[in-house]
């Protein structure tokens, strides 16, 4: 019997207004800081429902990474087992051709949906 990879909550320093992106996904931004993920970038995690405006005062806020079935804000329909990546506002969509996966959704999504995914990133290279 195999045992499910245990997800984790680490909490994670930004100096950024994250306080209307709870469930979106982040990336590390090289200063020992965390922004929304871009357009087919490689995430580092999702951030959870623990988000906060940080632009005057720094501190944590909580980033699930790895583990089983995180849950992710959608800007587009995912139908159940297709790959998915970040768009521009940090949101799963329906990942394409020469862009950066974080997993596949385990059901079919709406626009605005609160997503649940499996965490797998890859790198999408279909040609």
């Amino acid at each position: 019997m195999s045992v499910p990879h245990k997800s984790e909550v680490i909490g994670f320093r930004t100096n950024a207004d994250l306080s209307d992106q709870e469930y979106r996904l982040v990336k590390r931004n090289g200063d020992s800081d965390m922004d929304l993920c871009g357009a087919g970038e490689l995430p580092f995690g999702a951030l959870t429902n623990d988000v906060a405006d940080c632009s005057t005062t720094e501190r944590s806020l909580g980033v699930q990474i790895g583990g089983p079935l995180p849950k992710i804000k959608c800007g587009g329909i995912i139908t159940a087992g297709q790959p998915a990546m970040s768009d521009a506002n940090g949101e799963a969509v329906l990942a394409t051709d020469g862009n950066w996966t974080f997993g596949q959704a385990m059901e079919t999504h709406a626009d605005g949906d609160l997503g649940i995914f499996t965490w797998s990133p890859s790198y999408l290279e279909t040609t």
